[in-house]
C-alpha cells in the first residue's frame, strides 16, 4: 500500500505513520508513507505522481494550502484520485459546509489506533463513511 500523506504537524505524521506500519504488519501488506508537511509539495507531488498513490491522506487546517484546497485542485485536474482522499481533521463540520453534497472519508482528530484501524479498512475498501458512521451528504 502506497500512502502520500500531507500533514503540516510532525508528530501527527509520527503517529499516523506507525498506525499505517502497525497496520501493515496486521494485514501482511507492506506499507510505504510519503510523509510531507509542505501542502505545496503534496500539490506539486500530486500532480506528477498521484497516480502511484493508493491512499492520499490531508489534514485541512494547514498553512498556505488547505486539504481542502487540495481536494479542490484534485476535483478540476485528477478527478480519478478523489477516491484516494481521505482526510484526517479536528474540523470535520467545516468539510460538511465547504463541500455540501459530496460524500467523502473523515477520520477525526484525536482517534487511537482501533478507530484508525476500523476506518482505514473502511477506505481501503472505497466506503465514504466517516469514522461516525454517517455520510458527508447534504442535511
Amino acid at each position: 500500500m502506497r500512502v502520500l500523506l500531507i500533514e503540516d504537524e510532525d508528530h501527527i505524521q509520527r503517529i499516523l505513520r506507525a498506525f499505517l506500519e502497525r497496520f501493515g504488519k496486521e494485514q501482511g501488506v507492506d506499507v510505504h508513507v510519503r510523509g510531507l508537511t509542505d501542502p505545496a509539495q503534496g500539490v506539486l507531488e500530486l500532480s506528477m505522481s498521484g497516480e502511484y498513490y493508493d491512499l492520499i491522506a490531508l489534514d485541512v487546517r494547514m498553512p498556505k494550502i488547505g486539504g481542502d484546497e487540495i481536494y479542490d485542485y484534485l476535483a478540476r485536474e485528477k478527478p480519478h484520485l478523489l477516491d484516494a482522499v481521505v482526510f484526517i481533521t479536528a474540523y470535520r463540520h467545516e468539510l460538511k459546509k465547504r463541500f455540501p453534497g459530496r460524500r467523502l472519508r473523515v477520520l477525526e482528530k484525536p482517534f487511537r489506533y482501533e478507530r484508525f484501524e476500523k476506518f482505514l479498512r473502511a477506505a481501503l475498501n472505497k466506503d465514504p463513511l466517516d469514522t461516525t458512521g454517517e455520510h458527508l451528504a447534504p442535511a
